[in-house]
Formats: C-alpha cells, structure tokens, sequence
C-alpha cells in the first residue's frame, strides 16, 4: 500500500531526527550531574545539609510556586574553563553563584515570566573566580515544575560557543521561522480557500491550522518576560487553546477533503465550548493538571488522523502528516510524563507546513490543467481541430504579420459527389497538412465552413505566397477537383480591416478563376 509505504519512511525519518538530535544535545564539556535540591528558605544560600541529592537530568511538579536551589560542588578538569553551558532549563527565571558571587540572571525573579526551557545559556565565568573546589548554585523559580532536562556544563567558550549557537537555531531559531511561515502559508490559504467552492474550500480549515498553531509556537520561543505572572498565565492558556484550535481544524479539514463530510456549525461550537476549561484555571498548577487531560485528547486525535490517512489517504500528504503525527505524540508524551528529552514538534510541523504548501501546488496544478483544457476545448474546432472564431478574440498581432484568408474552391461539390463524410476528412487532413506545414508560431483559424485564416507572425509575403502554392499542391494531388483561393495581407493598422482586405483579395483570386 502506497500511503503505508510513506507512513513507513516518516517513521525512519522521525527516528533517524531523534537519532540527529541526541547528537547535537550530546555531553560536552565537564558534565556536572550531581546535585542537592532544596526550596529556598528567608536565607539566600540555605544550609546544604538540608538539600535534597538529585541527579541530572531532573524535573518536578511543584506543589506551589516558589524558588529552588540547585547546588553542587566540583572540581574543574582544567583551570583554564572560562564558561557554564546550561542547556534545557525548566523554570521561568533564574540566576546563577559561582563561589558566592552571581555571575548571571535570566528574568525576573521575583515576577518569573521568562520562557527559557527551549534555549541554551554560555555564562561566562569571571577571571579569578574559578578555583580547584568551587560552589556552584543555580536559583530557579518555577510556577509549576522545575528542572534541568539536561545537565549543565563547565568547558571552554571556544569548544561550547558554536555547539550553544547550533542548539539554539535547532529550537528556539527554529521556532521563529516556523511562527513566520505559518502566518504567510495561514494567510495564502485563507485567500485561496475564500476563492474556491468544493475541494479548495478545505483549505479555509488549514489556513486557520495553521494559523493557530504558528500563534502556539509562541511557547517555543525565547523571552526573558512575558509580562506579569498574570498576565503570562492567561497568555499560556491562549496558546494553550490555538494549539487545540489547530489540531481541531486540521482534523475536521482532512475528514472532508478525504470523506466529502460537511462539519455542522453546532459542532465546532461544542469544539470551542469544550475548551472553556482551560479560561477557567485559576493558577499555572491548575492548568497544566487541565492540559494533562487535553494532552489525551490531542493523543487522540493525532492517532486518528493517522488512521484516517492509512485508511484513505490523500497521497502526497501522506508522509507529512504521520511525520507531524510522530513528532506531535513525541511532544505530548515529553510533557505529560515529563520525560527528560527533546521536543521535535517544530520538525514536525515544518513537514506538515511543507506537505500542506505541496498538496496546494498540486491541487491548484490541477484545477489550472483543468482550466486550460476548457479553456483549450472552447477554442478549437471539433471537427479539425483547428483554432475556432472564439481564438480571434485572444490573438495578438504585431505590424508586419501576415493574415492568409483561404477558400476550399468547389468543397460543396465534393461534398455532393463523395458525400459529407468524406467531406469532413478533406478539411481535417487539409488543416493537419497546414500545422504540419507552418512555422510552429503560426495559427490556423477555421472562420466557417471551408473558409480559414491562417495568422503567420515573422513572415515575407513571398515566403506566404509559397506555403499556399504547397497547400494547393496538397489538395489538387490528394482530391478531385479541388484547390484553395486565398488572399494574402500584411497588419499594418485594424485587424478587422485586415482581415477584411484578405477576404476581399481571395474573392477576388475565386472570381478571376470563374472566367
């Protein structure tokens, strides 16, 4: 089965981007991974005997907001390390003590609104202020969990510059391209969709998928404040909802583009009611203990939208929506279970944007061929296959073109001597010898019955003269008393008037053979 072939080959690709990631996100530098945690008492430096031991990497969900102190000790492999990397922090501000002295901050910590778990820290370490044993504590408020996803790291800034500068353009760079293109693919399939009855019409459901889900990238991306912490609640339950707007709409758009099905307006008003919940939480605890449930449900619905493509798929969209199906269950799993790992829905939303950009080129492809083939039908002759009086109205002429009119002399004759049958394949092969004959630019024009008008762009009268002498030669050997009469005009003004001269002249050519 096609589609199951490509489901197969998203597959591969998602493990093959996990095997990539693993890579890029691998230890380096002097690893630090043991840890004493402990909520932070009035003191700034709590007494350690009463730090809990963790090991890194490590994520809690905290009962309450607070601050939490990381604290170890470690002996530097070289003297001459000059940076702390930390890598995947989860929190929303934190500061950093390297032997009593802060030597950085991110957010505020006393309004905590920074977003800083998909970014990596370079924090430089002061001259002089490293020695053999050190004391390094890392202050983190968290709202609702804490934790680094992966260890921090003490090295050189030449060894970790480029490695920080590779991880942050692998998710929060990232993240920022994506919020771009899905705006501009969202916006595009608004327009088309709002032009486009029937199939097209599907694509009004992606543009707002993707619209809301570029909004929800927004979670994503780098900010040392996102406002106050009331504020950022209700932004986290904005984003939170466009992530389930999106996820509804690309479902619902797939389910008709594939089954034909019209989703009842009372349905996405159940849709939207359904979300209430999520304006209705009262801190950052309540909301994700809500998004948990929510996580399920767009589990859910990914799965059936794998299903639905394995089931009937549509080709060529196949592929990009299992490696999004793949990446997306990856993520919720990530976060509901608080798995220590990296999340690749940004991956997996690139693929979908990149399908959905390419099930549009097709689909307009074909609504053009489409087009063309009427348009193509509605100006050519059914019987010859020449160009029909419908075709004058789009020809452009330049001065200098010649226009031939040509006449089949005694055709009713041999219509009634043969019969019309026979009739009908005279001006079919007459018509095939002149396309045959003629420059590739030319155009031949079936005016009405056994009249034509042949357009010749870049020709000399003469050259002219000499392809209707070979077409008369074609008649007179291959019919019975037959020839052509025409007459041969340069465009110079009118069009009209051109034609008319033409006509005039092949008159003309007729009458002189009738004396």
């Amino acid at each position: 089965m096609k589609s199951l072939k490509k489901i197969s080959m998203a597959l591969v690709l998602f493990l093959f981007l996990i095997v990539i990631t693993n890579f890029l996100f691998a230890d380096r530098g002097q690893i630090l991974k043991e840890w004493k945690l402990k909520a932070e008492s009035d003191q700034v430096v709590a007494d350690p005997s009463t730090f809990e031991t963790v090991e890194l990497p490590f994520t809690r969900v905290l009962e309450q907001p607070g601050i939490y102190e990381f604290s170890t000790t470690f002996e530097p492999d070289a003297m001459d390390y000059d940076v702390i990397h930390i890598r995947r922090l989860n929190g929303y501000a934190f500061e950093v003590n390297l032997n009593g002295q802060m030597i950085y901050q991110a957010g505020d910590m006393k309004e905590a609104t920074a977003n800083i778990w998909n970014y990596a820290f370079l924090i430089d370490i002061p001259d002089g202020l490293l020695h053999e044993k050190n004391v390094l504590l890392i202050r983190v408020h968290g709202l609702h969990d804490i934790g680094f996803i992966m260890e921090p790291a003490i090295g050189r800034r030449s060894d970790l510059g480029m490695v920080k500068e590779i991880q942050n353009l692998y998710g929060n760079g990232t993240s920022f391209m994506l919020i771009g293109a899905s705006f501009m693919l969202g916006v595009f399939l608004l327009m088309v969709g709002a032009k486009r009855r029937g199939l097209l019409s599907y694509y009004l459901n992606a543009g707002f998928a993707s619209l809301f889900f570029g909004l929800y990238i927004f979670e994503y991306t780098f900010r040392e404040s996102s406002l106050n912490i009331s504020a950022y609640l209700w932004i986290r339950k904005i984003l939170i909802i466009c992530l389930m707007l999106a996820i509804i709409f690309w479902v619902e758009g797939l389910v008709r583009i594939l089954y034909r099905l019209q989703t009842k307006v009372y349905l996405y008003i159940i849709y939207t009611l359904s979300l209430l919940p999520i304006l209705f939480a009262g801190d950052f605890n309540q909301l994700h203990r809500i998004t948990n449930f929510y996580n399920a449900t767009i589990v859910l619905s990914l799965i059936v939208l794998t299903a639905v493509m394995v089931k009937k798929p549509k080709t060529h969209m196949s592929f990009s929506v299992s490696f999004f199906a793949f990446c997306s269950i990856h993520a919720v799993i990530v976060f509901a279970f608080h798995i220590n790992t990296i999340v690749l829905i940004n991956y997996g939303m690139m693929a979908l944007l990149t399908g959905l950009a390419y099930t549009m080129v097709i689909d307009i492809g074909a609504l053009q061929e489409e087009r063309e083939r009427l348009g193509y039908k509605a100006i050519r002759d059914r019987l010859t296959g020449a160009f029909n009086r419908e075709y004058l109205m789009s020809l452009r002429t330049e001065p200098g073109d010649i226009i031939c009119f040509l006449d089949v002399d005694r055709f009713k004759q041999y219509n009634d001597s043969f019969g019309h049958q026979k009739g009908d394949e005279l001006l079919c092969e007459l018509v095939d010898y002149m396309n045959g004959l003629l420059l590739s630019d030319a155009s031949v024009i079936r005016y009405g019955g056994d009249e034509f008008l042949i357009h010749m762009p870049s020709m000399e009268v003469g050259q002219a003269k000499n392809y209707m002498k070979k077409i008369n030669g074609f008649l007179m050997d291959h019919y019975e008393f037959v020839e052509i009469s025409y007459g041969i005009e340069v465009v110079e003004g009118d069009f009209q008037e051109t034609i008319r001269k033409t006509d005039e002249l092949m008159y003309a050519m007729k009458h002189n053979k009738s004396r």
